[in-house]
């Protein structure tokens, strides 16, 4: 075997090295890897970062397709399309539609009323803490502190756990303002009707008025979705209801 084919294919003549002839320094050394750090360990098919896979995931998720929909083409995110191929499936009778239906149903339940209750939780604390700085204020005879959302027009229903906010209806929000205002004049008069300020037409005609505005109120209540119970046939308990005044006279005064 010559020389040259012991240096390779290339020689061993630096002076001839050019396109195609690397100077022997620079030659792979036979048994020695080019890539003296080697391959990062994972990084054949290396799937993308969690994070990287949830933006995917939702870009794709929220892709436009036009679709044909009676005759008709529509545009409608991917993630919709899919869900509404599973529902569709699941309603045709596939078990495996069905199945995935009803994980997919109760999965977006369970997040939904996690919300819910988060959004009621955050609700009560605002208002509660708003109520109680307001009522420090009238305590101590200072100027009531100004919230946006006012506490009161936050309507907490414990039962649903549902939270209107009534600022967010002007209209809605002035209306009931105004009834209570209607209910503090009728809680006036009343006064003055057991000091005989009052004859009998009188508290007639209040009377009918006060059951009016109630009447007004339940409609409204129900409409805005504000809990209103006409059927508490049950009196409250006065003895209770006279401790808990001395008790808060004497913690105030």
């Amino acid at each position: 075997m010559s020389e040259q084919d012991n240096d390779g294919p290339f020689g061993d003549d630096d002076s001839k090295a050019g396109y195609g002839r690397p100077p022997k320094h620079s030659r792979f050394k036979k048994g020695q890897s080019g890539n003296t750090r080697g391959r990062p360990k994972g990084a054949k098919n290396k799937p993308p970062a969690p994070d990287d896979l949830a933006k995917i995931v939702a870009e794709e998720g929220s892709r436009l397709m036009k679709v044909k929909r009676d005759g008709e083409s529509e545009m409608m995110s991917t993630a919709r399309l899919i869900t509404r191929k599973v529902m569709m499936d699941a309603a045709a009778g596939n078990h495996r539609s069905q199945k995935l239906a009803l994980t997919l149903m109760a999965q977006s339940r369970d997040k939904r009323l996690d919300r819910d209750a988060a959004t009621f939780a955050e609700a009560f604390k605002y208002k509660t803490f708003c109520q109680e700085r307001i009522a420090e204020a009238q305590r101590s005879g200072k100027p009531s502190p100004h919230f946006s959302p006012h506490p009161d027009s936050i309507v907490l229903d414990f039962e649903t756990q549902e939270v209107r906010c009534l600022e967010l209806m002007p209209d809605a929000y002035e209306l009931m303002r105004g009834y209570e205002h209607s209910l503090a004049y009728f809680q006036t008069a009343a006064y003055d009707i057991c000091k005989g300020g009052y004859d009998a037409d009188h508290g007639q005609i209040l009377f009918e008025e006060l059951v009016h505005v109630f009447e007004q109120m339940k409609i409204v209540s129900k409409a805005l979705g504000i809990p209103w119970s006409e059927n508490e046939r049950r009196g409250p308990d006065f003895k209770r209801l006279r401790r808990l005044k001395d008790k808060v006279l004497a913690d105030v005064t």
